[in-house]
């Protein structure tokens, strides 16, 4: 869970994720990944970038699995 800071901006979540912004706006994540901006809706979503799966559920808890696609 090193790496992870998370902060409010003008109402909106952002992880920090070493590195990698991960915004939650109104329920719905957007992930910034090289400029990348992918789309999750819903309250538990899985995706994979970078050999990492970030796992958030309830859009509160994000964990970082390496190798591991859920």
């Amino acid at each position: 869970m090193n790496g992870i800071v998370v902060y409010m901006i003008e109402g909106i979540t952002v992880y920090m994720i070493d590195g990698t912004a991960v915004y939650m706006i109104d329920g719905i994540m957007v992930d910034i990944i090289d400029g990348i901006a992918v789309y999750m809706i819903d309250g538990i979503s899985v995706y994979m970038m970078k050999m990492i799966a970030f796992y958030m559920i309830e859009m509160i808890a994000v964990y970082m699995i390496d190798w591991i696609a859920i």
